[in-house]
């Protein structure tokens, strides 16, 4: 249960951190999303009833938080925890770079699937910009993923 309830307060902290401190750290456009990064993390870690809980809240949560249509978050969240579920029951995932390979693609895949569905629901997002934003932000979430992966590893430091 004490796993359970840090992931809830690092999701519930990065979420706070994403929509005052991380939408600063803008570069070209797109910004990091540490709490997909966590989502993944989660994902690969507990039982799916514990990822699809965690994850809906964090969506539920930066969606009241943020500028996207209420709801995208509460349903992207939520799939990229279950996929990172189920990908972690198909095979070994232990080495840092496997897990940041896992949070790139789900990056990629988060920053494809939303100008998606605002395109769906009317709101259509330019083509220069998507591009630029999925590559760009999926590489700014890998590598501050990576950073902070290895800062809560120094001595006098836990998460």
């Amino acid at each position: 249960m004490k796993i359970k309830l840090k992931a809830g307060l690092v999701l519930i902290l990065l979420v706070l951190l994403q929509s005052t401190l991380f939408s600063r750290l803008e570069i070209l456009g797109a910004e990091p999303d540490l709490v997909l990064a966590v989502v993944v993390i989660i994902g690969l870690s507990l039982d799916l009833k514990w990822v699809l809980l965690l994850s809906f809240a964090a969506g539920l949560l930066k969606d009241s938080l943020g500028i996207l249509p209420a709801g995208l978050n509460t349903l992207v969240l939520p799939l990229l925890g279950f996929a990172a579920n189920r990908l972690s029951r198909q095979m070994l995932i232990e080495a840092d770079y496997v897990t940041a390979a896992v949070v790139f693609i789900a990056a990629i895949s988060y920053n494809l699937v939303i100008p998606l569905l605002l395109a769906i629901m009317g709101s259509p997002v330019s083509l220069g910009i998507s591009s630029r934003i999925i590559l760009i932000g999926a590489i700014y979430t890998t590598l501050l993923f990576l950073l902070f992966s290895r800062l809560s590893r120094l001595p006098g430091i836990k998460f």
